[in-house]
């Protein structure tokens, strides 16, 4: 991580000098980072290929519930948050999180040949501070992947203070992950809400404690996180973390997973905080600079091939 660094902050500098910003409310998603993201989308993505779950030991994660919680998502409710659904239509919005998704599914195939193949498919989204679109783009790319035919996604609320997930999506939960993790609940599976949007569920905080960081760098969390995604070979986490700059949280959830995806407001986000924020997700073992609220790259409405990306210099 510490070679990659300054190269992580260069780009992100760069970038950050481009003229011409669109409103956040229309924001979406530019890939910026410090591995080659053009290579990456290029790149050949066996997406058939499945891992082979482990076998789950964890008692915790068991459930006593007969049936998942069921929740119902409005369109409405994502629209209102500039959330787009995969099947809406051709969009640049829809486009760009398609983009990312590929280079997050291409990653995910590079480091499953590592000693602990299932934890590939974790992935922690934050940023420096609030405001920069973090939640924005987790909801997005959880969407765009569980619109993948060979993938589910479950979106983790780690942010136990604001929980701005939840309110994004238009539902609300009692318990969650802490409840769970804290032996409070009978197991998580009791407290994932299976939504009406097919292969995407949630994973709700919970009640807010003052012993949050010190429950997430427990033995039973990296536990919970690795036997969620043993369970389903298909299946990715998404965790949306709080901002670096306010809490140790995300440097804690960032040895846990696999890639680290951390949002940088374009002409927003400032040299300075995003140097603070790479040393501290430096135990990450891959960090990625999203790029939002850019100069629009894809146009607005996506005809036949008859579109144009371009990668700024």
């Amino acid at each position: 991580m510490e070679g990659r660094t300054p190269d992580l902050i260069q780009r992100a500098a760069a970038r950050l000098q481009q003229p011409a910003l669109r409103p956040a409310a229309s924001a979406a998603i530019a890939p910026a980072t410090g591995l080659d993201a053009a290579a990456a989308r290029g790149a050949p993505i066996n997406e058939g290929k499945a891992i082979e779950p482990k076998t789950r030991s964890p008692h915790f994660v068991q459930s006593t519930a007969k049936r998942p919680q069921q929740v119902t998502i409005s369109p409405t409710s994502l629209a209102a948050n500039g959330i787009v659904l995969p099947s809406s239509g051709l969009s640049r919005t829809v486009e760009e999180f398609r983009a990312l998704k590929r280079h997050v599914l291409a990653n995910a195939m590079r480091s499953a040949d590592a000693a602990d193949p299932a934890a590939s498919r974790i992935i922690l989204v934050t940023s420096a501070r609030s405001g920069e679109g973090k939640t924005f783009t987790s909801v997005n790319l959880a969407l765009a992947l569980a619109y993948e035919k060979d993938a589910r996604v479950l979106l983790m609320d780690a942010d136990a203070y604001r929980q701005s997930l939840m309110k994004y999506l238009g539902i609300s939960a009692a318990s969650g992950w802490l409840e769970a993790v804290s032996g409070k609940s009978p197991g998580v599976a009791d407290v994932i809400l299976e939504t009406n949007i097919p292969g995407f569920s949630v994973l709700p905080t919970g009640k807010e404690t003052a012993q949050i960081p010190e429950i997430m760098s427990s033995r039973r969390m990296k536990d919970l996180l690795n036997e969620l995604v043993r369970q389903d070979a298909r299946r990715f986490i998404i965790i949306d973390s709080l901002p670096c700059l306010t809490s140790t949280e995300p440097s804690i959830l960032s040895a846990q997973a696999a890639q680290t995806l951390f949002v940088v407001a374009a002409h927003e986000t400032s040299r300075e905080d995003i140097e603070a924020s790479l040393r501290l997700l430096n135990s990450s073992p891959s960090v990625n600079l999203i790029l939002n609220k850019a100069v629009p790259v894809l146009t607005e409405q996506f005809k036949g091939y008859g579109y144009a990306y371009r990668n700024p210099q």
